[in-house]
């Protein structure tokens, strides 16, 4: 229970929650735009839900009020899927684990201090202390949300590897049958090795899949497996249509880290830059 308090507690710079708010902010842009778009869906009730969900996310992407958009953000997106999708066929917008990941750590990212740095919010707090002859605000604040996080990136992993622990996957064929489907229409006899390369990407993305969501929390490890992570959701990337899940799973990365150590290499590429 100590180390659970701990965790609890601990407070760290805000660097790597304000970064993830305006990287979720540009996924969250990406992925429902076009669907939450005036054009798209003309209807009063859809019309209402656009206009807050652009006002929310644009105040979040700046970092204005950055908790309080970040929150009416996500709980636009859970209306969206909640109500909106069955009454106004938007389904397919919410309906898959590439987007509820995002809407659930967008939710998760509300109960951080995550306009801190590189937010307005920072911006008219250094503006007001510096008029009132005080020293600014340390940018520091609780993360026990960003454990939330990493359980749920955790949790994605490890229940894609069990939903992938049979044998249709583990024998390649469910691999094969992707790749004939989006890339040869046909099953490639031609090509030498096919099913062995089906089989041996089918056992190292189960492997990958089970390791990830518990080595990800030692810090130890993390100089390894976050590339590799990387280099996995790349190729998923290149090869299948997994839209923005790539970008976000890589982004929620950060989760991971220790504050202090972003903390510090943000401040080593800006100590690089030139002097003016």
């Amino acid at each position: 229970m100590t180390w659970l308090r701990r965790r609890i507690m601990r407070e760290g710079p805000t660097d790597a929650v304000s970064l993830m708010r305006i990287g979720m902010a540009l996924i969250i842009w990406t992925r429902w735009g076009t669907e939450m778009a005036y054009y798209w869906r003309p209807h009063p009730e859809m019309w209402v839900m656009d206009t807050v969900f652009f006002l929310a996310s644009t105040a979040m992407l700046v970092g204005f009020w950055s908790r309080t958009s970040t929150f009416i953000t996500a709980a636009t997106l859970f209306a969206g899927w909640l109500y909106f999708a069955p009454v106004h066929g938007m389904n397919s917008e919410f309906t898959h684990h590439h987007t509820r990941i995002l809407m659930a750590a967008n939710l998760f990212l509300a109960f951080t201090p995550c306009g801190g740095s590189w937010s307005l919010d920072r911006w008219l707090a250094v503006r007001k202390a510096r008029a009132s002859g005080v020293e600014p605000p340390a940018n520091l604040g609780p993360l026990w949300a960003t454990d939330l996080i990493a359980i749920q990136v955790s949790t994605v992993y490890f229940w894609s590897a069990w939903d992938k622990t049979q044998w249709g996957f583990l024998s390649g064929e469910r691999i094969e049958n992707m790749l004939v489907h989006w890339y040869f229409f046909d099953y490639p006899y031609w090509l030498p090795g096919f099913h062995a390369f089906c089989v041996f990407g089918a056992w190292f993305t189960l492997v990958v899949e089970y390791v990830l969501p518990f080595a990800l929390f030692v810090p130890r490890f993390q100089r390894w497996l976050i590339p590799a992570g990387f280099l996995l959701h790349a190729m998923f990337f290149v090869v299948l249509p997994v839209g923005t899940f790539t970008c976000t799973m890589m982004l929620l990365y950060m989760a991971y880290l220790k504050p202090e150590q972003v903390r510090s290499v943000l401040g080593s590429m800006t100590d690089a830059l030139p002097s003016s």
